[in-house]
């Protein structure tokens, strides 16, 4: 087992919050405000401060403990760290894929990758959930909502 102080989680879901706050919610979201109280990055902006105020909170509380009291561990199985470098890697195969496959053929692929990866291993269940998971978010959100997904070579 490998013990990671739970500090560096929280240092790094902090940093992780800040550059949601700094860079990639002004960057990466619209900002349209024709005199709105709300716009687009409200809710964006919202939930990313509620993340970096409890990363913050925990990340100073780390440092002070009662007298005797020993440092906080996380403790991972050294396995972990390659499942989760797996499902980096399918995270961004992911996302190059898109433009080229298409939204709903590569989300319904990444979909049933990601149930791998993360143990599922019933066939019927994989495609069940996945079908449906698809079906919804073209319904929901390509029909009901038009949004237009990015097109592929194949849809």
């Amino acid at each position: 087992m490998r013990q990671i102080p739970c500090r560096w989680a929280y240092a790094a879901v902090l940093l992780f919050g800040l550059s949601l706050l700094l860079w990639i919610i002004p960057n990466q979201v619209p900002s349209r405000s024709f005199g709105e109280v709300l716009t687009p990055q409200t809710f964006p902006y919202l939930i990313a401060a509620i993340i970096t105020a409890c990363a913050l909170i925990l990340f100073l509380a780390s440092f002070w403990r009662p007298a005797g009291q020993e440092q906080e561990v996380a403790e991972f199985p050294r396995h972990i760290f390659r499942e989760i470098g797996w499902i980096i890697l399918a995270l961004l195969a992911y996302v190059l894929a898109i433009g080229w496959v298409g939204y709903y053929l590569s989300t319904f692929i990444a979909l049933l990758v990601f149930m791998w990866l993360v143990g599922v291993r019933a066939w019927k269940l994989m495609l069940t959930v996945t079908a449906t998971v698809s079906v919804l978010i073209y319904i929901g959100m390509g029909l009901g909502l038009r949004v237009r997904f990015p097109d592929g070579l194949f849809w």
